[in-house]
């Protein structure tokens, strides 16, 4: 499943189920802001609603760092691992947080639940993959992803005088 809201929901959450908690935008210390770093720079610009989504989107599928953080769900989720993304609760975060998951939702099919209540959670939906082009777009962007992991590795080996 695919979930998110506020510190205070996935507290909920965390007690209740086993999930992967990502922390995008709350300051709550409870969740650690540095496990996933996709928060864009303010140099995207201010702009429509539209424009924000595309910019985004072209911001984490051009960058590899960055690509490999946003993996980090998708991977999550592949492997059936549930995943809150906790937020605040003002517009700056609610805007990001929907624009990341309209891009889930349209490149992979994915759709979440937002959390507010234990009883929210009756409404969660299993996180399935769409068959065709959801499919599709996992498996080119897993491999991709499994590429610029094993290059990261190989970089750490060679720097650190290990042959692999």
């Amino acid at each position: 499943m695919l979930l998110y809201g506020t510190a205070i929901a996935a507290n909920l959450v965390v007690d209740s189920n086993k999930v992967m908690v990502y922390n995008l935008t709350s300051m709550s210390e409870a969740y650690s802001r540095s496990n996933l770093n996709i928060i864009p720079p303010n140099n995207l610009g201010s702009q429509s609603e539209y424009e924000f989504d595309v910019k985004y989107m072209n911001w984490i599928f051009q960058n590899d760092s960055i690509f490999v953080e946003f993996m980090k769900i998708i991977d999550s989720l592949y492997k059936g691992v549930d995943v809150f993304l906790v937020m605040s609760n003002n517009d700056w975060s609610e805007t990001l947080v929907e624009s990341l998951l309209k891009l889930i939702q349209q490149r992979y099919g994915v759709n979440a639940t937002h959390i507010e209540t234990m009883e929210d959670l009756f409404y969660a939906e299993e996180s399935n993959f769409a068959e065709g082009y959801g499919i599709a777009n996992l498996d080119m962007d897993m491999d991709r992803y499994t590429y610029l992991t094993n290059q990261d590795i190989a970089s750490k080996d060679i720097n650190s005088g290990v042959v692999s």
